[in-house]
């Protein structure tokens, strides 16, 4: 069944699930138009773990994280088309918590205690993405759930949003 929400499309006329025992598929469903054609559509079917699974600003792809059940600590970073046809091309070979920039035009994630970013360049009706390359290093997270991304990037990709534990109470840092 569906089990956990992981996305609502930039329209907010369609969500994203993922489903299966192992989270191992993800389904879309729309919001709107007649109730009897609100049915979860397939999306992806992998056998992996597939988790973080994000719209492009724009709609038209989908960004996740698709980690092996042998090693489920351990995942890649996909862009597929949406709704299709199209396959997905694994853009990083390692990574979590991938976040797609409001503009479209970088990607960034996690690698263990380091945050990565991808350019993303339009190139007539697909998209082009350089090799990823490390922004800064964090402290590890700690209590951080495999599924709840535990960082935020602004709008326009200037700042960061990371929780960090904090040694001097009035350093002024946000609480």
């Amino acid at each position: 069944g569906l089990e956990r929400l992981e996305d609502v499309s930039p329209d907010g006329k369609m969500v994203l699930f993922t489903g299966g025992a192992l989270a191992t598929s993800v389904s879309s469903l729309r919001l709107d138009g007649p109730v009897d054609q609100r049915v979860p559509k397939p999306v992806l079917q992998t056998g992996e773990i597939v988790i973080n699974t994000r719209f492009s600003p724009d709609g038209r792809w989908l960004l996740f994280e698709a980690r092996s059940t042998a090693d489920p600590y351990s995942g890649e970073i996909y862009v597929q088309p949406f709704p299709g046809p199209g396959r997905r091309r694994q853009i990083a070979p390692r990574g979590q918590f991938p976040l797609w920039r409001k503009d479209g035009k970088e990607i960034v994630f996690l690698e263990q205690d380091r945050v990565w970013s991808i350019n993303v360049t339009p190139a007539g009706n697909d998209l082009r993405f350089s090799a990823p390359r490390n922004l800064f290093g964090v402290r590890p997270l700690a209590g951080v759930v495999a599924d709840i991304t535990p960082f935020a990037v602004s709008r326009d990709g200037s700042r960061f949003y990371i929780p960090q534990p904090v040694e001097q109470p009035d350093s002024g840092v946000i609480h």
